[in-house]
């Protein structure tokens, strides 16, 4: 997608514009729980925007882990309609410059299975470490910033 038509917005806290896509993809779409945690408090949240679409189309959060100079990202949903157009790796860019701004060296994500590729294709490397949360697996993986 054309990065003209793309703004990113970044803040702190809860938003519900965040948490309404996340009831979207992983809640209504995938019939996973939101996510929402005490976390969003204090997270960094990006939003993605299109030029005419009155609601944002993606989002994620980030936030420093108690791992020396780690970000982790999550909660990373793009609603189904706006998928394979880019934006998630336009999101994904920016997630890592805000993590770079907060001193990070280092992204850390817990990603569904389903998403590995993505990751992967980003530059992640899986940790070995896999598992299963709210009865998704999940698999570990990081990235050097």
């Amino acid at each position: 997608m054309d990065m003209e038509k793309v703004r990113i917005e970044v803040g702190v806290g809860v938003n519900t514009q965040c948490i309404n896509i996340r009831k979207e993809v992983f809640t209504k779409e995938q019939g996973l729980p939101d996510g929402a945690d005490e976390i969003d408090l204090s997270a960094t949240y990006l939003l993605v925007h299109v030029a005419g679409e009155a609601e944002p189309v993606a989002t994620c959060r980030i936030f420093m882990t108690s791992e020396a100079n780690s970000c982790m990202v999550g909660r990373f949903a793009v609603k189904r309609n706006w998928r394979k157009m880019g934006l998630g790796r336009q999101l994904l860019a920016r997630a890592e410059s805000e993590a770079k701004r907060l001193g990070a060296t280092k992204m850390v994500v817990h990603a569904q299975e389903q998403a590995e590729g993505f990751y992967a294709s980003a530059g992640y490397t899986s940790t070995g470490i896999r598992d299963v949360e709210v009865g998704c697996p999940h698999v570990w993986m990081e990235r050097l910033l």
